[in-house]
């Protein structure tokens, strides 16, 4: 038994899971003709000792661990507000973030501005609702919610009118408000590794940059949450989009703020729609403003911080931006081979001396070129700006040839020519 004289006790668990996830640093409240406040321990248990008979109403309440929020999240009260989600009644609980008594977009988009602030790790200030309130508890785990809407929030107390002997199982179960998978506490608490980031080369030349956001694992994707760090002395946010990548013109949207903290730009994106797409690729794209104060070449690292995909850490990955180089050997000559030094980049002419060298990192670039029965390599420098198409023609002037006798590929090119009337 407990020790002292009259003793009150009870556990705090979470909706899901059955009622077998304990909910720790929830303050339990007794009030009447005195006052006691208690909180539970880490396996959800509370005790008030020593409790003077009296007449007594225990209150629950909670205003931290508030992790838990997903993505994944708002993408169920969309679709439960739409009509095409069912919820459970604890889940419907937990979907009325405003506490209003009805699901509706106010709901979906609290969570979700709620969430992107969480991912920058400051939500000081922020709300769920107008009075603030982070959870939400019932004094039973069987609800009928058959006549809801309005939601009708089940007692949150527990009367004892008097107390007058000690008393056991006083149980409550809670729910994190906008938290519809109950997955709180949320994967936020495990520890995760730094991504090693990409390298980036700024210019003075270059006003933008658009970095890709690639999922490389195959998913039916319901929702996912990114962060990604970069220097604000070179970089602010301009813009966040969908389109040119695997869920452009799909069911899906992006919920992102402007965040408190100007070094990391949080957004999620989530499923409207019951039709989900299944695949990998470039879910999204970040644009970049590269500021005025880079007035030289100057290197700045991104890093991928968050990306979690169904409220799982995800294999993902930062593109650095790249440009299009497009050009013309102009001999015209089939075969000569022009290449991006340091990189795997490279293009062979077709025999109207056309070439595209795809995905060539953005700024200054060195490109070689050799050509069949010329001696030696050419050199230029290009500005390669981001997602933009560069043409760089390549003349013959100047160039000095190994022989005046024509190359096998010019000698082949000639022989269709004539052949075919040309």
């Amino acid at each position: 038994m407990p020790p002292g004289d009259t003793f009150l006790s009870g556990k705090v668990t979470y909706f899901s899971d059955s009622g077998t996830k304990a909910v720790p640093n929830v303050t339990l409240t007794l009030e009447g003709d005195v006052t006691y406040t208690t909180t539970t321990d880490n396996l959800g248990n509370y005790i008030f000792e020593n409790v003077i008979f009296g007449n007594y109403i225990l209150k629950p309440s909670k205003n931290t661990d508030l992790g838990g929020l997903s993505a994944v999240d708002v993408s169920r009260i969309f679709r439960a507000e739409a009509g095409t989600y069912t919820l459970s009644c604890f889940q419907m609980l937990a979907a009325d973030a405003t506490q209003n008594g009805t699901i509706m977009s106010t709901d979906v988009h609290n969570v979700g501005i709620y969430n992107v602030h969480y991912l920058n790790g400051n939500v000081s200030g922020k709300c769920l609702n107008d009075d603030c309130v982070n959870w939400s508890f019932s004094d039973t785990a069987t609800l009928d919610c058959t006549s809801w809407p309005p939601i009708v929030a089940p007692a949150k107390t527990r009367s004892y009118t008097p107390f007058s002997s000690s008393t056991t199982n006083q149980d409550f179960v809670a729910v994190r408000l906008g938290d519809v998978s109950g997955n709180w506490p949320g994967i936020t608490r495990k520890k995760r590794a730094r991504n090693p980031g990409i390298d980036i080369s700024l210019s003075p030349k270059i006003s933008a940059i658009r970095v890709p956001m690639v999922l490389s694992s195959e998913e039916r994707i319901e929702g996912i949450d990114i962060s990604v760090s970069f220097d604000p002395s070179l970089l602010t946010l301009d813009d966040i989009t969908l389109n040119g990548g695997i869920l452009a013109n799909k069911y899906y949207a992006i919920e992102s703020k402007p965040t408190d903290s100007s070094d990391i730009v949080s957004f999620m994106i989530y499923s409207t729609d019951e039709k989900m797409y299944t695949g990998k690729g470039t879910v999204a794209y970040i644009q970049f403003n590269i500021s005025e104060q880079v007035s030289e070449n100057v290197h700045t690292t991104l890093h991928l911080t968050k990306f979690d995909c169904n409220e799982q850490p995800a294999n993902a990955y930062l593109l650095p931006p790249t440009g299009t180089i497009t050009g013309k050997v102009t001999l015209p000559v089939a075969g000569a081979v022009i290449t991006v030094p340091g990189t795997d980049i490279q293009a062979v002419t077709d025999e109207n001396g056309l070439y595209q060298l795809i995905n060539v990192p953005i700024g200054q670039q060195a490109i070689e070129i050799v050509i069949p029965g010329y001696d030696e390599i050419i050199q230029q420098s290009v500005e390669v700006q981001d997602n933009q198409v560069l043409e760089m023609n390549i003349e013959e002037q100047g160039v000095k040839r190994a022989t005046d006798e024509e190359t096998p590929i010019e000698e082949a090119i000639r022989a269709l020519k004539e052949a075919s009337g040309m």
